[in-house]
């Protein structure tokens, strides 16, 4: 019995020594978060200009003549007056003998053309990059591990304490299960 109890005592003490030592916990982290944007803008723009520089020149004569017959100067009548659109009277000597009228046209065309082209081309590249780096460290006494541990002690001592208190009726009910056990298997 007495070495049961300097066994009992031994743990006791060890267990609370074990108990009374308390954890630091300590947490490092670090973050580092890279942002990059890129962005690349291209603008084209064709301009294509044509003007029609084409000049038309139209030319008309017209030729009219008259012939009369020779004047009857005996009548005495004056000779006709003959009004012509666009140019005036004609005075002859006697009667209308024929009209011819002969007409000169002329066209006159010089084409032309014009053109013009323009083609201005902008890129515009522009890139970001945002770099954010944090660090934390975190550093606690932890009180729930010794806590426990206290608990935990206690409860080992008291099932120790009471085994030896009433170690006999345990004894003799683990004898009884072992032996119907052994009935059981045999």
């Amino acid at each position: 019995m007495k070495y049961v109890c300097n066994f009992i005592a031994a743990l006791a003490a060890l267990l609370m020594v074990s108990c009374a030592t308390s954890k630091k916990m300590a947490k490092d982290t670090e973050q580092v978060r890279v942002d990059s944007v890129a962005e690349r803008v291209a603008h084209v723009e064709d301009v294509a200009k044509m003007v029609d520089t084409t000049r038309n020149e139209r030319e008309q004569i017209i030729i009219t003549e008259i012939t009369f017959f020779s004047p009857d100067t005996t009548a005495g009548t004056p000779p006709p007056e003959i009004t012509i659109d666009g140019t005036g009277k004609v005075t002859g000597g006697g009667n209308i003998k024929a009209i011819k009228q002969t007409t000169i046209s002329k066209v006159k065309e010089e084409k032309g053309e014009s053109k013009e082209t323009a083609k201005t081309e902008t890129n515009k590249d522009n890139a970001t990059i945002h770099k954010q780096q944090e660090q934390t460290h975190v550093a606690k006494e932890s009180k729930n591990t010794v806590m426990w541990s206290w608990v935990i002690a206690a409860s080992i001592i008291a099932v120790l304490v009471l085994l030896l208190r009433f170690r006999t009726p345990i004894f003799t009910w683990l004898r009884n299960i072992l032996a119907a056990l052994r009935k059981i298997l045999e």
